[in-house]
């Protein structure tokens, strides 16, 4: 029997949603206020009333178990009646979605009035701007017979636009369960973490897997995860950080594929990457592919089943066919994928998270890969900054389009600028910020007020800005929500920039908030070629008692020859090693030259300038070029690479034995910075090693995923040239494979 779930909400969405895309900024902030507006709403109604009800119901249509579920936002009794209500926040009210909100109440109300044997039943959906000022209801009552009807009409509709996809779920789910790896072996420990990956899964808990790059991690997780879901229904959510690190995914699902082990997959991608439009402008105004959005998607929607992956090339060949939004269509398609692989930030971001993936977290699996880039990535993701270019930028759009705004954008210029020049005072040439410690959270209020008010403005003017107004805008909104995850490690720093400066609230140490998401999944499986130690590891990326296991190197030890050379490369020294560190190389064959920042190697790069042929990482390298740089390399067309640690050429590239050594200078990290003393201090009040948590380990990580690069089979060799004399340290040595062997 085929077994299909989906939220009723979502569920709606596909049937009876219409209309255009909106801004994707605008909707956010609908959603954002929208979570406010209900719990206000939800306060101030009477002891009879419960929040967030939670029902679900299976339903048989044609060999196929339906589970739809949802949440209601509350339900009141009054006497021998009920009362549901959903509550909804839009800026653009119309009959569209009238017909969709109350659908979703209508199969709230049938399933509730099955649980509960009632004949009738009241509806209430309540509707409001973000800012509260402007509250319709709408109350109805309802009959059972009426509501069945509703609910049937409503089953057989999705029966006809997914029978053919819930078929094919089916034929794929019978040859998984008798298809052998699809490899003709597995590598040497990759049996064991592929087992580890399907117990940890099977048992419901959070796992972390530590094996040396090379291994086969991607391939070993999808297939314990395929097979786990062909008999226990579930989806997964592979997160992955690089282009590179996809294209890996890809190629592996390709040849699953061919070996009698399909399933879906879609891959998210950017915005801004698979926008096909002139420009990134997401109103049907601007954009024919915001246009009708939703009923080309029940277009769109049947044909899933035709292709088992959706990548980039293929939601763009759908996207110009049926004029649809390609990022949107990602989305909805991913609802939909037994495999979704997107960025962290889709999961972890605040911002950009997909909020319909937590509709069903309880049933999906995360997989984390490169799981140590986590811990650097949420810092960002829950610190709010506020710019003064921002501020100027706008308050020269405002003083001609609104009174209203500009003054209110004013206040808040008032508020920041008078904070910042109360702190001026104690700048100097070597300490250009300060941390704010009586801090009363004024400004927050004031910016969220501003987004609010300019918000409204454009919706009733119907006057939509042009992209350098919604960046603007969009910090401070972005400011608004990455704000208010505060913890007690949150400081507020004001810091000058040139003749700018900004405002931010920093949270150094976001582990709880991460701990929080990781928790709610199914299971949460991180992979990593460093995760260590162990409980470092598990505190930065918010794991709970997670289960573990450390697989051996796969690879002949002695293809490996490791040495380190004591030269002094630190900040101050480093004008005096770069004669030394020319010699090095000089001798080393074809390499690739890994230092800890651009500024080091373009001081070594100024005074022995690279040579025809050489390969040169540069800052803010596009898409393109990094692709004509991977080409070159699979080619083994290059002299020497200059890279730098954590950049494109340390993570995500196999050199396959095509170098002769690998040369690092440096221990992975470079001078201290005020934030990451911060973070330091931060984990030090939790009694761990703040040294080594933010330092330390993750400098020597650095290193480790850039040696990876250079063995990726029992039959590479190559030499690795540790250039520093921290090398020799105990509390750096100790975190040093065993096997290279220093």
């Amino acid at each position: 029997m085929k077994k299909i779930k989906i939220g009723i909400r979502n569920l709606s969405e596909i049937l009876y949603k219409n209309g255009h895309i909106e801004s994707g900024f605008f909707r956010k902030a609908e959603a954002s206020d929208g979570r406010n507006n209900q719990k206000k709403i939800q306060k101030d109604r009477g002891e009879d009333y419960q929040t967030e009800v939670h029902i679900i119901r299976e339903v048989f249509i044609d060999e196929t178990m339906l589970t739809l579920s949802g949440r209601i936002d509350g339900v009141e009794k009054v006497k021998d009646n009920y009362i549901l209500e959903e509550i909804k926040t839009t800026e653009s009210f119309d009959e569209n979605k009238k017909i969709e909100y109350m659908s979703q109440l209508k199969i709230y109300g049938y399933i509730f009035s099955c649980d509960k044997e009632l004949e009738f039943i009241d509806l209430r959906l309540v509707v409001t701007d973000i800012d509260l000022t402007k509250i319709q209801k709408f109350e109805y009552n309802y009959s059972f017979i009426e509501l069945q009807k509703f609910f049937y009409e409503t089953i057989k509709s999705y029966y006809y636009l997914f029978n053919k996809t819930w078929k094919k779920y089916e034929e794929n789910k019978n040859l998984v369960k008798t298809a052998p790896f699809p490899y003709s072996s597995f590598r040497k420990g990759q049996r064991e973490c592929s087992a580890f990956i399907y117990r940890s899964i099977r048992a419901k808990v959070q796992g972390v897997l530590e094996a040396p790059t090379g291994i086969g991690k991607t391939p070993a997780s999808i297939f314990s995860f395929i097979k786990y879901s062909s008999n226990d229904f579930k989806r997964a959510v592979f997160l992955t950080a690089r282009n590179t690190g996809r294209k890996n995914i890809r190629k592996s699902i390709e040849f699953f594929n061919t070996k009698n082990l399909p399933f879906f997959t879609v891959f998210i991608i950017s915005k801004k990457e698979i926008c096909v439009n002139d420009v990134q402008i997401c109103n049907p105004d601007h954009c024919p592919y915001a246009s009708d959005y939703n009923n080309k998607l029940r277009e769109v929607l049947p044909l899933f089943s035709q292709q088992m992956i959706y990548d980039k090339e293929d939601i763009e060949k759908l996207a110009l066919k049926y004029k649809i939004c390609p990022f949107e269509l990602s989305l909805d398609l991913s609802l939909f994928a037994d495999l979704t692989v997107c960025d962290y930030n889709y999961v972890y971001d605040p911002i950009i998270q997909f909020k319909r993936l937590y509709d069903r977290a309880v049933e999906t699996v995360l997989i984390v890969d490169e799981a140590h880039n986590l811990f650097s990535r949420t810092v960002d993701m829950y610190s709010g900054v506020i710019s003064s270019d921002s501020i100027e930028v706008l308050r020269k759009y405002f003083i001609k389009k609104s009174k209203s705004v500009y003054s209110q954008l004013l206040k808040l210029k008032k508020a920041i600028t008078s904070l910042h020049c109360d702190m001026i005072k104690e700048f100097s040439d070597d300490k250009f910020y300060k941390i704010i410690s009586d801090y009363d959270y004024e400004i927050n209020k004031l910016s969220d007020y501003f987004v609010r008010k300019a918000i409204k403005y454009f919706i009733e003017s119907d006057n939509f800005p042009d992209q350098e107004i919604v960046e603007a805008i969009f910090e401070f909104f972005a400011f608004n929500i990455r704000s208010g995850f505060t913890e007690s490690s949150t400081k507020v720093i004001t810091e000058k920039k040139g003749k700018n400066f900004t405002f931010e609230t920093y949270n150094p140490d976001p582990s709880e908030i991460i701990k929080k998401i990781n928790d709610s999944f199914y299971s949460t499986i991180m992979m990593s070629a460093t995760a260590f130690p162990l409980n470092s590891f598990s505190v930065v990326s918010g794991l709970t008692s997670p289960k573990f296991y450390s697989s051996e190197y796969p690879f002949p030890v002695e293809n490996l020859n490791v040495k380190a050379i004591p030269i002094d490369v630190r900040y101050s020294n480093r004008s005096n090693s770069l004669d030394s560190i020319n010699h090095i190389i000089g001798k080393s064959g074809k390499s690739i030259v890994f230092f800890s920042s651009f500024s080091y190697m373009n001081q070594y790069l100024t005074k022995y300038p690279a040579i025809d042929n050489d390969l040169v990482q540069f800052s803010g390298m596009d898409e393109g070029t990094r692709n004509e740089y991977f080409n070159k390399v699979t080619e083994h067309n290059f002299n020497n690479i200059y890279a730098v640690f954590g950049g494109i050429f340390s993570e995500g590239i196999d050199l396959n034995g095509i170098v002769d050594s690998i040369i690092i200078i440096g221990v992975g990290y470079g001078a201290p910075d005020f934030r990451s003393e911060l973070r330091k201090e931060a984990y030090n009040t939790r009694d761990l090693n703040g040294n080594s948590i933010v330092y330390i380990e993750p400098g020597i990580k650095k290193v480790i995923q850039a040696v990876g690069r250079g063995i990726r089979s029992d039959h590479d060799k190559c030499n690795v040239i540790l250039i520093d004399s921290r090398y020799y340290k105990f509390s750096f040595k100790k975190l040093l494979p065993k096997h290279w062997k220093l």
